[in-house]
């Protein structure tokens, strides 16, 4: 009877110390999850500034594609004034010169604040409708 009570006592003793370590597993989980929360309330509390930021960095990213895309204009207004001398070419200097026209007018509507850019963008204009205009008589 004794031995029997011994045992018990043991086992509730371990028990207890299973208990113990649960709990002392428990709070360390609070405790991570309460830093946690801190965390996101310091994203929430600056959600307008990190919104902001996203969307400075999406119109950067938009404007450098949009500047390489002016920037290739000359190239490929070059390209297809080369391609004008072979009448095989008629089609895809077409196409070319089409596809110029349209990049030309999104840069005119991009630059309409900067006069110079804008004269510029006029001559190229005018060379590119040239261009159309006689491939059409063709």
């Amino acid at each position: 009877m004794v031995a029997e009570q011994v045992e018990q006592s043991q086992a509730g003793l371990k028990s207890l110390s299973l208990s113990e370590n649960t709990i002392n597993q428990l709070r360390e989980n609070f405790v991570s999850i309460e830093k946690l929360c801190q965390e996101c309330q310091t994203l929430i509390d600056n959600h307008d500034q990190i919104k902001l930021l996203s969307n400075a960095r999406n119109n950067l990213n938009t404007t450098l594609k949009d500047v390489e895309g002016m920037m290739s204009i000359s190239v490929e207004a070059a390209e297809a004034r080369d391609s004008l001398s072979d009448d095989k070419e008629i089609v895809n200097t077409y196409e070319r010169l089409t596809a110029l026209d349209g990049k030309r007018s999104f840069a005119l509507a991009a630059a309409a604040s900067h006069k110079e850019e804008v004269g510029r963008l006029r001559c190229v204009s005018f060379l590119v409708n040239c261009h159309i205009h006689d491939l059409g008589k063709q």
